[in-house]
């Protein structure tokens, strides 16, 4: 029979976590989109996961205020719901970030054979005039 995990085994704090010092952590950016692309990845992962364990955290919540209401509990049902909603709005709001940032990158890359060059008439009129002289 399978032991049921508690909020401890979904946080994961049951796990022994060695600890990262400075040196161990790679903070060298350079600006690109090799950074971005690991960052993205990063932070995605931390977000899918703080949202799943925390849905795991409030369906048991949820049975547990049930069978014994408390305000506490309440509240704290609450915030963590709250969290949950903060967490699935940072990970849309990141989607939309990296769209931009695509876009920017799209913009840069067009070649520009849609370029227009821009004159006026007394351009012309000079162009023109320019050209007779040449031609005498």
């Amino acid at each position: 029979m399978r032991k049921k995990k508690g909020f401890e085994d979904k946080l994961g704090l049951d796990e022994e976590v060695e600890p990262v010092s400075l040196e161990e952590v790679n903070v060298v950016s350079h600006g690109s989109m090799e950074d971005t692309e690991e960052d993205y990845e990063m932070v995605r992962r931390a977000l899918v996961t703080t949202i799943v364990r925390s849905s795991e955290i409030i369906d048991e919540a949820a049975i547990a205020i049930k069978q014994a209401p408390n305000g506490m509990m309440v509240k704290s049902f609450a915030d963590l719901v709250k969290s949950m909603k903060d967490s699935t709005m940072g990970l849309l709001e990141m989607h939309k970030e990296i769209r931009k940032l695509q876009e920017i990158k799209q913009e840069e890359q067009k070649p520009e054979d849609k370029k227009t060059v821009k004159t006026n008439l007394t351009e012309i009129i000079q162009l023109a005039k320019e050209r007779e002289k040449r031609a005498q």
